[in-house]
């Protein structure tokens, strides 16, 4: 398995994580912006799955999020997909 796969699944995991705690005003929201702009050049850069463009979808919904506020529910759906996507890329 490429390096690169693996450590796109470690970030995808954190940017899961780091959703979830935004969610509750744990995490900071400078980072949670960092992580949905890598969701959103990983999902440009590999634009020809479906998946990407879910990753996108998820990074509007944070910076639309950090500025608004979260949705519960919302921030769950993402979390979960996001944790379980960096999961399943390590095998």
């Amino acid at each position: 398995m490429p390096m690169v796969q693996r450590i796109m699944g470690v970030l995808d995991i954190i940017a899961g994580l780091w959703i979830l705690l935004m969610n509750y005003d744990v995490g900071l929201p400078k980072i949670g912006a960092m992580l949905a702009g890598y969701l959103i050049i990983k999902g440009i850069i590999f634009r020809e799955s479906i998946m990407s463009y879910i990753d996108i979808a998820v990074a509007v919904y944070v910076f639309f999020a950090i500025l608004a506020g979260f949705n519960t529910v919302l921030a769950w759906v993402c979390m979960i997909y996001l944790v379980q996507k960096g999961i399943v890329s390590f095998f």
